[in-house]
């Protein structure tokens, strides 16, 4: 595993819009959540149009502000709906 990227796992319809499970993409610029999601959602669009996905860094939703390292675990989590 390279430690210059982040390996960030998809899960539902965050899958079938990145069109991977695991997307990587260079650490370089990217060190905090906020500056992920906005990298993000300007590569896919269409991940602006889910209502709060949600990303998780070792397993528990992060903040905008909260830190990431190429070491973390990171996911992108779909809105999840119930009732």
């Amino acid at each position: 595993m390279n430690s210059d990227v982040f390996n960030i796992k998809c899960f539902g319809i965050a899958t079938d819009i990145i069109g991977e499970r695991t997307y990587q993409i260079e650490s370089n610029s990217i060190k905090n959540v906020g500056e992920l999601r906005l990298y993000l959602d300007s590569k896919f669009e269409q991940l602006k149009t889910l209502n709060n996905y949600m990303i998780a860094v070792n397993h528990s939703y992060a903040l905008p502000e909260d830190c990431i390292d190429p070491s973390d675990e990171i996911a992108i989590l779909p809105p999840v709906s119930g009732g």
